[in-house]
């Protein structure tokens, strides 16, 4: 099995630990970590930069703001 990114694993392991982070992701969204190294990462979630955060509303749309890093 391929290793995460560096800053890939710093988020999942320290910012997405953190209790406030957690809090509020939970209470707002459904947080779902894809690889972009698995042969079914979907297209539209390309980005250059890892991690990448996209913020998909209710209607299936990407919001136009991504965050990039961790």
């Amino acid at each position: 099995k391929k290793e995460k990114c560096r800053w890939c694993k710093k988020l999942i392991d320290e910012t997405l630990q953190d209790k406030s982070v957690k809090k509020e992701i939970n209470s707002r969204y459904i947080l779902v970590i894809v690889d972009n190294a698995n042969s079914n990462y979907p297209v539209r979630f390309y980005s250059a930069s890892v991690p990448a955060t996209f913020i998909v509303n209710p209607n299936n749309r990407v919001e136009d703001d991504m965050a990039i890093g961790y």
